[in-house]
């Protein structure tokens, strides 16, 4: 079961005004739009909070929901401003896209593979903006990275490349795949060419600091980069966000400290920046100040502690 005819009608209206959207809760309408067993009534848009400014990274997020769910055409449409508009801030819309869709809803990822099939070809064929293609194609990518189809994988993250050459996480997922392929050392070399190819692109010098902060490799290589954006940037907070792990990872727990309170001040609620800075806090020796930035964090981003610890950074 679907939306109404009605409800998509005034959905549509309401993405289109750079980010404003009808929900109720913290998303939750957003959130429901993307279960085809639960849509949202029309009770629901006529609630008093129905009209409110929605966070980029909420559009984001609910267009995953809607690709993991096979309804392609609200995905489409939903993310194109969002999308336009993390860019547009240097936000890392990359590491916002990944979603282990399967984990997380329960979906497999052949219908992912069906779903992002079906958001590229409907792009093209009704002349969508093409914001979200590059997306469709990273996702499908990982997906098929998953599937263990390493070819399919590695032609989707050219293809976002292309689209989206700032796109760091394509880089980096094209890396990863070549390896698995037997191409020993392509991981670095991809991140290296993306730095190359870009040299002037503060948002794709950020997103492969973040990569390789991430990964917890080239942490050298990463500040440069880092330090290069801001160069270009000044006091971008995702930049900073990043150089904060970036320092964090180095051992300079001062330092890391510094960029988490610079990008902090700009964004109180990054939830990574009062996370690390927590960290450093505790390596520093200040135990119950840096308890109370980890809970901060923690309760904007329940699952913080177990994304960083995948990447190897715990408490």
């Amino acid at each position: 079961m679907g939306t109404t005819p009605t409800i998509a009608n005034k959905w549509r209206k309401a993405i289109g005004k750079k980010g404003q959207c009808y929900r109720s809760h913290q998303c939750t309408i957003c959130f429901k739009l993307a279960r085809t067993d639960d849509p949202p009534s029309e009770e629901e848009y006529q609630s008093d909070e129905a009209s409110v400014n929605m966070p980029a990274t909420c559009i984001v997020h609910s267009s995953l929901r809607y690709c993991c769910a096979g309804m392609a055409k609200k995905s489409i449409a939903f993310a194109a401003a969002a999308l336009a508009t993390l860019f547009a801030s240097g936000a890392r819309a990359g590491t916002i896209i990944e979603s282990s869709c399967e984990k997380e809803h329960g979906i497999s990822y052949e219908r992912v593979v069906s779903a992002c099939t079906s958001i590229i070809l409907e792009a093209k064929v009704h002349g969508w903006a093409v914001s979200e293609i590059p997306a469709a194609y990273f996702n499908r990518g990982l997906a098929f990275y998953r599937l263990g189809k390493y070819e399919q994988a590695r032609d989707d993250f050219v293809r976002a490349i292309k689209y989206k050459p700032e796109l760091a996480s394509a880089w980096r997922g094209l890396g990863e795949v070549l390896e698995k392929m037997g191409q020993v050392g392509q991981l670095k070399a991809t991140l290296d060419a993306a730095v190359q190819a870009n040299p002037s692109n503060p948002i794709l010098l950020n997103g492969v600091c973040w990569e390789r902060a991430t990964l917890g490799r080239w942490l050298d290589v990463a500040l440069a980069e880092c330090n290069q954006s801001l160069q270009i940037a000044p006091d971008n907070p995702f930049t900073l966000d990043s150089r904060c792990l970036v320092r964090y990872r180095l051992g300079d727990f001062a330092n890391a400290m510094a960029d988490c309170d610079a990008a902090l001040r700009h964004n109180s609620t990054m939830p990574t920046s009062l996370y690390v800075r927590g960290l450093a806090k505790k390596r520093l020796g200040y135990a119950e100040l840096g308890d109370a930035d980890i809970a901060a964090a923690t309760a904007l981003d329940a699952k913080i502690a177990d994304r960083f610890a995948e990447w190897g950074v715990k408490p």
